[in-house]
């Protein structure tokens, strides 16, 4: 058989040339079923459970849990074993659903049962949990420090000051393997750069002690309690003490605060206990004096 082609625009009807296009351009297949819910994951198969089938309305995509509320979720049915690895039935069945085994925790849930943890999250902790500081790189809050040193065992001795005096003549040295803290030199006074320097290599030529990783920071109960042991030993002396920051170098790799928690702190010791702690306003600032006892 012999077909002539024509122009439509001559011809009374362009009927061939449409049946002819459909031929050449067939129609765009129709898009896939929607098998996960959209909003919590669940499907038909690894389902909500209670009323819940996966994925029933295509135009919504969410499964019915999700579009009415009052859909009960029992959650004594849900268990911790893995997810079958078969493959999720088409959306829109009319067969009962099996008994679901497991599902992903949706959006909105606010927790799992305390008896039972959510696979996901264990590998979201696994990823995403920061790994403790390496005493070789660790540098304790409220100071800078400019020299490490490596004792015998492998114990890492700091060299640091205050995170308000750089360049400053106030040092300290301290051994993360042993409790070896220093901030004053032969003399008693306070240590240049160069004598804390000399001060912790001499320790860690000396120091057996191996390393036992960065020092737990300690609360703020905890905190605020190493510096009044500092201040309570100040009043035993004959006259009062004139507090300065330098009398918590030694403490700065334990203590893990800044300077400005350590003024706030000595701040609310004076005016909770006057009689102990004194706070005087000065040209530069707050003036705080540690008085002695009360001697007859």
């Amino acid at each position: 058989m012999q077909i002539a082609l024509t122009d439509p625009e001559f011809g009374p009807s362009g009927l061939l040339w449409d049946t002819l296009a459909e031929a050449t351009f067939p129609a765009p297949p129709a898009p896939a079923p929607t098998i996960l819910c959209r909003e919590c994951g669940c499907t038909y198969r690894d389902n909500c459970g209670d009323g819940c089938y996966g994925v029933q309305d295509q135009d919504d995509g969410r499964c019915a849990a999700c579009i009415d509320p009052s859909v009960v979720i029992d959650w004594s049915k849900e268990s911790t074993t893995s997810p079958p690895s078969a493959s999720c039935a088409v959306p829109g069945s009319t067969s009962p659903a099996p008994t679901p085994t497991w599902r992903p925790r949706p959006r909105w849930f606010t927790g799992w049962p305390p008896d039972q943890q959510s696979p996901r999250r264990r590998v979201t902790v696994a990823l995403f949990t920061r790994p403790a500081p390496a005493p070789e790189t660790w540098t304790p809050e409220g100071t800078i420090v400019c020299q490490r040193y490596r004792a015998l065992e492998g114990a890492t001795v700091l060299v640091y000051t205050a995170d308000t005096d750089p360049g400053a003549s106030r040092y300290a040295a301290a051994c993360l393997g042993c409790t070896y803290r220093a901030d004053r030199n032969a003399r008693g006074k306070v240590m240049t750069e160069l004598e804390a320097a000399q001060d912790a290599n001499a320790h860690a030529t000396a120091c057996r002690a191996v390393p036992r990783g960065v020092p737990d920071r300690p609360d703020d109960t905890e905190a605020a309690k190493l510096i009044r042991t500092r201040l309570w030993a100040r009043r035993y002396g004959s006259a009062p003490h004139q507090v300065r920051l330098s009398d918590f170098t030694e403490l700065r790799v334990d203590l893990q605060r800044s300077t400005a928690w350590i003024k706030d702190l000595l701040s609310g010791v004076a005016q909770a206990d006057p009689g102990f702690l004194t706070a005087t306003p000065s040209g530069q600032g707050v003036r705080f004096t540690v008085q002695p006892f009360a001697r007859p």
